[in-house]
């Protein structure tokens, strides 16, 4: 049954099991390879943390770890991105919705967190429709419309990119696979879909702007998995 949706890439072993809806402009042939490449590198070390995991919930260990003591207990500061100072009012919001992505990055906030996950059903459709949004989104690109119930066009939505607040994208967490995409016959970690599929398509573009790129990857658990 799922043969009809399967695109394979040959001489890889990555697979999607569905189309959909500005698929094409997201998982070109480069992203894809970009997606396998990263998660063979990191698949050893995403199978460790979550046995990590794992063990730590059957145990029961739910304290801090005598091991990071001596950190907690010392002093010590990072050190902030300027863009990160100023953080009075940050808003968040599902990717999906294109009206509400636009009026986000209008909103006059200083951070604003587009969510791919708790604010979000991340089906395989929202999922890459918030991916396109972001694109276009963090080159002032994205459009929306809105018309009365004659289909009189009542107003024009875009973005004034210069005024936008500092923009952060949050990943699903480790917990989460994407069903959708295979690698070796197994579905990868939605956190490095998301997180590769965001950095292959705007990571050197807002490098270059000084806008980031920021990311926020929820409910880490250890070190380890932030590595």
């Amino acid at each position: 049954m799922l043969s009809r949706f399967v695109k394979t890439y040959q001489k890889r072993s990555i697979h999607y099991l569905r189309d959909t809806n500005k698929l094409s402009s997201i998982l070109t042939d480069k992203c894809l390879g970009v997606i396998e490449e990263v998660h063979k590198k990191n698949k050893e070390n995403y199978n460790l943390v979550t046995q990590q995991r794992l063990e730590s919930n059957t145990h029961k260990q739910y304290d801090f770890r005598e091991d990071t003591a001596h950190i907690r207990n010392s002093e010590w500061q990072v050190d902030l991105h300027p863009k990160l100072t100023k953080r009075n009012v940050e808003i968040t919001g599902p990717g999906n919705n294109s009206r509400m992505v636009i009026n986000a990055f209008n909103s006059g906030a200083d951070g604003y967190m587009l969510d791919l996950e708790d604010s979000m059903t991340p089906s395989w459709a929202n999922v890459i429709t918030s991916q396109h949004n972001i694109k276009n989104a963090v080159r002032g690109e994205l459009k929306d419309t809105k018309f009365d119930k004659n289909g009189k066009l009542v107003k024009e939505y875009s973005i004034d990119i210069e005024n936008s607040p500092t923009f952060f994208v949050r990943t699903r967490g480790l917990h989460m696979t994407e069903e959708h995409v295979i690698v070796d016959n197994k579905p990868i970690p939605a956190t490095l879909f998301d997180l590769v599929t965001f950095m292959f398509h705007n990571g050197k573009y807002l490098n270059e702007q000084g806008r980031g790129p920021f990311l926020y990857i929820p409910k880490l658990e250890s070190y380890e998995e932030a590595c």
